[in-house]
């Protein structure tokens, strides 16, 4: 009976420093708990240990916590935290699979994210469209795409990357210009060797195009996640 007391009080105290934000100390306090052997409540307090890991942005750490807990103790919090850290680990065919058929609306926008990451943009966004404000939508950036093809850098300049842009466009229009001059005067060899240089640059330019767009994206999902987070991060909630 004393042993339970203590560790009842141990939990209690685990509990109290997760409240206060002190998850390093908390962490160690669930963990005591648990490697006591005694009989505790080992889904919840795999869950306290997984969110004081989230909170302190250690979601590899977190991930195999809540997994356990979620297989523990089945609930639909449990389920929001775990695919929400699943998205965290970059686990979108995981986070899909567990969200497919949920109609929970914080669980469709983890769907949502999950279909774009997953490559299915159109599907995806539909979802999102349905439940977040259109500012925080990502963007198939189709229009950039289109410009960056035609001209060469003016993607990335609509896009506000202007220094990168100009330079791109200058490249390729330089590589361009002495290509041309090189067919005029038929040199073949000059011709040929600005002509290869000229479609590296054209093709790299495209691909630091989409890789832009992506990152806007990412940053996009990553305010998403931050907004609708399954918990309060603020300290003590």
């Amino acid at each position: 009976m004393p042993i339970v007391i203590i560790f009842s009080f141990s939990t209690q105290f685990a509990n109290f420093l997760f409240q206060d934000g002190d998850y390093y100390r908390a962490i160690t306090e669930y963990k005591r708990v648990l490697d006591c052997g005694i009989d505790v409540d080992t889904g919840a307090i795999m869950e306290k240990i997984g969110l004081s890991y989230a909170l302190s942005d250690k979601y590899k750490l977190a991930l195999p916590y809540i997994a356990s807990a979620y297989q523990f103790k089945y609930n639909e919090k449990i389920k929001r935290e775990y695919v929400w850290i699943l998205l965290k680990n970059k686990k979108w065919d995981e986070a899909y699979f567990l969200t497919e058929d949920d109609g929970d609306s914080l669980l469709k926008i983890y769907r949502g994210i999950a279909l774009i990451q997953k490559g299915q943009f159109k599907k995806g966004k539909v979802i999102l469209s349905e439940l977040l404000p259109k500012k925080m939508l990502p963007d198939e950036g189709n229009v950039d795409k289109i410009v960056s093809y035609i001209i060469p850098g003016s993607g990335q300049i609509l896009s506000g990357n202007i220094r990168s842009g100009i330079v791109s466009m200058a490249i390729n229009f330089g590589l361009g210009y002495f290509a041309y001059r090189a067919i005029l005067g038929k040199d073949g060899y000059s011709a040929i060797l600005l002509s290869l240089n000229l479609w590296r640059f054209y093709k790299g330019s495209v691909k630091l195009m989409n890789s832009i767009i992506k990152k806007k994206n990412e940053k996009k999902i990553g305010k998403v996640l931050i907004k609708y987070t399954p918990y309060n991060r603020k300290k003590g909630s």
